[in-house]
């Protein structure tokens, strides 16, 4: 049966099974996010959300808001103007879905039906089609790319989008210039610019040593050649992008060389990105959940990779979590011995994998979708070759095919029990609590303005104070409860709405409405 997969293909043109993938990608998300809709819980996914809400609505960015530290959140900027600090990508994506189908997901499904697609074309460049038919497969069944990059907001597979066209141009660069190539690169870097720009710059230098070391040991390609099929059409596709990039910085910060990221931290960022600096100056927070957030969650990371049991207590757990996250059991087992039976040609591999995992070790936080450029389509690649080596060595017991069918078969059973694990998963959470409520709210006639009240203590990651990218014309406007007065002149402004005072610390949440006429002092801590 898994022969018959494999060879499925053979007599078409390469690029039909890379559709077909991308198809079935696209479809078992679809499938599965329609039984278990995703639910933003994470800062992060609410951030990507404003983008996508931003560029659904025609705006590179928005107007900053008359009362804007009322609606204060987390890796958003409100001033100069009130966006994502994170980089366009992602929020294009999700724009996509919100334009096309209405619902941001279908963005998500849609750049994973793509990454499949390009893992694929990357995999055919260094194995036969049968193999990377095989690849497309355990990727199709690949529990964490799927049921966690897949089935949420948080990016993961954007980047694994732009590093497998990096690499898969890589793979091919190596034999000499190509046009086609080199642009391919130069669409995946600029992908990576605008996902994740240090682990996609780590990626993209890793790949052009690579290209240049191999065409250093097999004769330099006619220096025309080089210019006119590498050079120039890469560097023409990355120009483009980076007067984009430009423009889009200016639209939102004033400066073209000033990222949003850059003006978030600078406003509210505590801890360094990279462990040898220094934490930032203290900020005179405007609310104590924002102030605990980054004085607790935040600088936690950093101080306990302060001294070298703590750093590497910390960074153990976190190469756990990426080999956890990137070989799932069984063929983790096999398939990790398996590359060095016959793996020569993997030496490359194995030492760029070693070199990004190098690079992410000096940054503060470590998560798998940080390594998403390299890693995603790397490990997919280191898979796909154990299994090739596994099938040669089950050879000489008469039993290759059969081995490869086992692996494969119980990966798609572990695949089967996570999702149905997924779908069947209880929505009991803060988030799902709040999609409730936001649903209820949204239901009513009239429009309301949420005031949220957090006790002392509460949790920083369980925020509820998340809006719309036009908040004036939203149907719900979530808003920090302040001072009697600042809160007073909020209501005013939106006098034509229903006020509502939201207790999150409660069991479950309460939400009560609230008098226009009655704003008392907040309770003391």
């Amino acid at each position: 049966m898994l022969r018959r997969i494999t060879h499925l293909f053979d007599r078409t043109p390469w690029w039909v099974p890379m559709v077909v993938f991308a198809l079935l990608t696209t479809s078992l998300g679809v499938v599965v996010g329609t039984l278990q809709p995703p639910t933003p819980a994470v800062h992060d996914e609410f951030a990507y959300l404003l983008a996508s809400d931003t560029f659904a609505s025609g705006r590179v960015t928005n107007p900053t808001h008359a009362h804007w530290e009322s609606f204060e959140s987390f890796h958003i900027i409100h001033e100069p103007s009130y966006a994502s600090k994170y980089p366009p990508a992602p929020g294009l994506f999700l724009a996509l879905g919100q334009v096309l189908f209405g619902n941001p997901f279908m963005g998500v499904c849609i750049a994973s039906g793509l990454a499949a697609a390009a893992c694929y074309w990357m995999l055919l460049g260094w194995v036969p089609r049968r193999w990377a038919n095989l690849g497309g497969l355990v990727l199709m069944l690949h529990p964490s790319i799927q049921l966690n990059w897949g089935q949420s907001f948080w990016g993961g597979t954007l980047p694994m989008l732009g590093g497998a066209l990096v690499v898969g141009a890589t793979f091919r660069l190596r034999h000499g210039p190509r046009v086609s190539s080199a642009l391919i690169m130069a669409l995946g870097a600029l992908v990576l610019a605008n996902s994740r720009p240090y682990e996609g710059a780590v990626a993209c230098l890793v790949c052009g040593v690579w290209v240049l070391l191999a065409w250093s040991r097999q004769g330099w390609p006619d220096a025309r050649a080089v210019w006119l099929r590498a050079v120039a059409p890469f560097t023409g596709v990355m120009a483009i992008g980076a007067a984009l990039m430009l423009g889009y910085n200016y639209q939102i910060t004033g400066d073209p060389l000033k990222m949003p990221y850059v003006v978030h931290e600078a406003e509210y960022g505590l801890a360094p990105l990279f462990l040898w600096q220094k934490p930032k100056a203290d900020h005179d927070y405007r609310h104590q959940l924002i102030s605990d957030y980054h004085h607790g969650w935040s600088m936690d990371w950093y101080r306990d990779q302060q001294t070298l049991t703590g750093l590497i207590d910390t960074k153990w757990r976190a190469s756990r979590l990426v080999v956890e996250f990137f070989f799932p059991l069984p063929v983790a087992v096999m398939l990790l011995a398996a590359p060095w039976l016959r793996g020569r040609r993997l030496r490359a591999v194995l030492l760029a994998l070693l070199v990004v995992w190098m690079a992410s070790m000096i940054s503060t936080w470590s998560w798998p979708h940080y390594l998403a450029p390299l890693f995603a389509p790397l490990s997919l690649l280191l898979i796909v070759w154990g299994l090739r080596n596994a099938a040669i060595v089950g050879r000489r017991w008469k039993m290759g095919a059969t081995l490869v069918a086992l692996l494969v078969g119980l990966q798609a059973m572990i695949f089967v029990n996570s999702a149905i694990t997924h779908v069947q998963g209880e929505r009991n959470g803060w988030q799902h609590k709040r999609e409730e409520i936001l649903a209820m709210l949204e239901a009513m006639p009239q429009k309301d303005l949420v005031f949220v009240r957090y006790q002392k203590g509460y949790d920083a990651m369980a925020e509820w104070v998340y809006n719309a990218a036009d908040i004036d014309a939203s149907e719900v406007a979530w808003a920090r409860e302040r001072s009697p007065e600042q809160d007073k002149a909020l209501a005013e402004y939106f006098a034509g709405r229903t006020l509502w005072l939201l207790e999150p610390d409660a069991t479950p949440p309460r939400l009560t409405k609230r008098d226009r006429t009655k704003f008392n002092p907040l309770p003391s801590p």
